[in-house]
């Protein structure tokens, strides 16, 4: 794993990718297809991501933790995505 610095502030370039598969795939759907609209959608945009990065975190010079994220999108944007849970 290595270390990434990022910014988890989303552009409005990402959020314009992001949003619309937000509202339209995520409710109620499989976390596997909201993942595949997101990728789809960022190629599209011709957006650069990583799918399922994992990596440490750092503060103060020293490692303060990993993380998993789901996409991480121009080397600075995490996007971590659960699926919702069906109703019963």
């Amino acid at each position: 794993m290595g270390k990434i610095h990022f910014s988890a502030v989303a552009t409005s370039r990402h959020e314009a990718v992001i949003g619309p598969v937000d509202s339209q795939v995520s409710m109620g759907r499989i976390k596997s297809i909201y993942k595949n609209a997101l990728a789809h959608e960022l190629r599209k945009a011709g957006i650069p991501f990583v799918r399922d990065k994992r990596g440490v975190v750092c503060y103060d010079g020293i490692v303060t933790g990993e993380f998993s994220a789901d996409f991480l999108v121009d080397s600075r944007v995490i996007v971590k995505r659960l699926a919702p849970r069906p109703a019963a």
